[in-house]
C-alpha cells in the first residue's frame, strides 16, 4: 500500500492537529447497482453531524470530487455524481478505497484494485466530474496514522484477490464492526485455519510484553474461552503469529476458509483478545 500523503490545503487548520477517523470501504455489487456508497455507522456517529451536503473528495491525482451528500435516519450515503466518480476511476467489484477524513466534508482517497494494489490513476480532467469544481491540485503527502479503537485490515493482497464473494460479504460486515478498543482483522486462507497472522504495528505496540510461546487469552463473542500460542519471529523480517494447530479452538469455532475474524484489545489485560467471528457461510453461527 502506498504512503498516504499530508492534508491538503483546502482542508481545515493543520496547525489544530485534530485527529480524524481513517475508513476503508469494499466495493460490492450493491455499492455499485445502487449508485451509492454508505459510511460506516460508527463514522456517521462521530463525524456525520459536520457533514454537509457535499463532500469533497482529493485523489492522488490531483483531482477534488464534489459529490453529493444524502442523510438518512441512521445513515449517511454519498450518491450525487459517485456513478461518475466510479466510471472514471474504473471502480468494479473487489476494489477498495481508503478515506482519511481531514474535518469540514473534506476526505483524502486512495482506491485500490483486486489485486490490492493502488490503481493508474488516469489523467487529470475537470470536464468529467462536477462541473461547478474544476480539479485542483493537492499537497504530495498524507499519513496512515488511525485513531484508537479502529480497525487494522491484515488482509494480504493475494488473498483479497481470491477471496470468494462470500468472504468479501463478510469482510463488509466486519468493517461495520464497532471495535471500543484497538483491532484487526484477518480473513482465514488454507493456513490461516492453523496460524493466524498477527499485523506487526498491533503486535509491537499491544502485544509487547508478550514473549515467544507465551499464551494468548482469547474471549469469544458467544462466551467461550481459549489460549492460543504467540509466536515470535526476530530478525530482519519480523512477523508475530497465534498457534491454532487442531485444537478446540478451530472446530469450537467452526472456522472454515474464508472466514473473517475480528481481534480487539481486552481493556486491563495484557495478554487478551477479544475475538469476533463473521462466517462466509452465513448458515453458520457466529
Amino acid at each position: 500500500m502506498s504512503e498516504m500523503r499530508s492534508m491538503r490545503s483546502s482542508g481545515p487548520d493543520s496547525g489544530k492537529k485534530r485527529k480524524f477517523g481513517v475508513f476503508f470501504k469494499v466495493i460490492l455489487p450493491p455499492t455499485l447497482e445502487d449508485n451509492q456508497m454508505g459510511f460506516p455507522p460508527k463514522f456517521v456517529r462521530k463525524y456525520g453531524h459536520e457533514l454537509s451536503d457535499s463532500a469533497s473528495l482529493t485523489l492522488p491525482d490531483g483531482q477534488v470530487w464534489h459529490l453529493g451528500v444524502t442523510k438518512r435516519k441512521k445513515e449517511i450515503v454519498l450518491d450525487k455524481l459517485w456513478p461518475k466518480f466510479v466510471k472514471h476511476y474504473s471502480i468494479t467489484d473487489g476494489h477498495f478505497l481508503v478515506f482519511e477524513y481531514k474535518g469540514m466534508s473534506c476526505f483524502d482517497v486512495n482506491i485500490y484494485d483486486t489485486t490490492c494494489c493502488e490503481i493508474q490513476y488516469p489523467g487529470c480532467d475537470g470536464d468529467i466530474h462536477n462541473e461547478e469544481h474544476r480539479g485542483q491540485e493537492k499537497p504530495s503527502h498524507r499519513n496512515t496514522r488511525r485513531n484508537k479503537g479502529e480497525c487494522i485490515m491484515a488482509i494480504k493482497p493475494t488473498k483479497l484477490a481470491s477471496a470468494s464473494q462470500q468472504s468479501r460479504r463478510a469482510i463488509e460486515k466486519a468493517e461495520k464492526y464497532e471495535a471500543q478498543n484497538p483491532s484487526f482483522m484477518v480473513l482465514l486462507s488454507k493456513y490461516g485455519k492453523y496460524q493466524i497472522y498477527v499485523p506487526t504495528k498491533f503486535a509491537e505496540k499491544y502485544l509487547s510484553g508478550v514473549g515467544d510461546r507465551d499464551k494468548i487469552q482469547i474471549y469469544g463473542s458467544n462466551g467461550g474461552e481459549w489460549q492460543l500460542q504467540f509466536s515470535r519471529r526476530e530478525g530482519k523480517y519480523r512477523a508475530y503469529f497465534m498457534n491454532v494447530g487442531r485444537s478446540e479452538f478451530t472446530w469450537e469455532n467452526d472456522l472454515g476458509i474464508g472466514d473473517v475474524l475480528v481481534f480487539e484489545v481486552v481493556n486491563g489485560e495484557d495478554a487478551a483478545l477479544k475475538m469476533t467471528i463473521f462466517h462466509a457461510d452465513e448458515n453458520k453461527f457466529g
